[in-house]
């Protein structure tokens, strides 16, 4: 082992502009709402939630859905998991020999794979 100490930051931190506010609980889900209504152009509002690995998703959903039970959750990696045959038949004109050049796919995969285009994996 070596013995130089570790650079590793346990507690990482951002700096934040002056003057900014940091929410947390009930006070952050309600300003992602109405940041995310706000934005819509009078769609349904739509966020993203990304988390890091190890995150309880189970209870994460939970949490999410009592905050904000207008809004329908979508499991992106529940949504994309096709069978193989599938995914290989969805991609099949964007294939070819060619391993480094190849076609570039333009078409998203879910709207292909889903009559509304957005499916509901659970949630509120």
């Amino acid at each position: 082992m070596s013995s130089r100490p570790s650079s590793y930051d346990k507690q990482p931190t951002i700096p934040l502009p002056d003057g900014a506010t940091v929410l947390r609980g009930g006070a952050a889900w309600a300003a992602v709402d109405t940041a995310a209504r706000e934005r819509s152009g009078g769609r349904a509002p739509v966020i993203a939630i990304d988390t890091y690995p190890g995150v309880d998703l189970p209870a994460f959903t939970k949490a999410v859905a009592a905050a904000l039970p207008d809004y329908d959750i979508v499991d992106i990696e529940d949504a994309a998991a096709l069978p193989i045959e599938t995914i290989d038949r969805l991609i099949a004109p964007n294939l070819t020999d060619d391993r480094v050049f190849g076609v570039g796919a333009t078409s998203p995969l879910l709207r292909s794979t889903t009559p509304s285009g957005s499916p509901r994996c659970g949630g509120a």
